[in-house]
């Protein structure tokens, strides 16, 4: 690997740490059943259904084997991508593994 690319990935992942630090100490809500924060009230109103057993989840996985539902159609989409499709769009600039989403990369 290149040093220019050890630099980009360092940089991808200082930022993606920044933000999470930065995100923590503005931390104004906590959930109060997995203690999940959050610096902005409304992500945690929109968490908080997560936990509710009764919501009403819009978009379900077209699949006959699969009985995944989602409340937001793009999760659906990322869903179908990497579950059913096996896209693995993001590459590992160290490794050269591939993964299916860009949140899985950084780990």
């Amino acid at each position: 690997m290149s040093a220019e690319d050890k630099a980009e990935f360092n940089t991808d992942i200082s930022r993606t740490r920044t933000r999470r630090l930065t995100t923590l100490a503005n931390a104004k809500d906590r959930c109060e059943v997995c203690g999940t924060l959050f610096s902005r009230h409304y992500n945690h109103k929109a968490h908080m259904e997560t936990h509710d057993p009764n919501r009403q989840l819009k978009h379900r996985c077209p699949r006959h084997t699969c009985n995944r539902a989602f409340n937001r159609n793009t999760d659906l989409e990322r869903h179908e991508n990497t579950v059913h499709l096996k896209k693995k769009d993001w590459k590992c600039v160290q490794c050269g593994n591939m993964f299916g989403r860009k949140d899985t990369l950084r780990r």
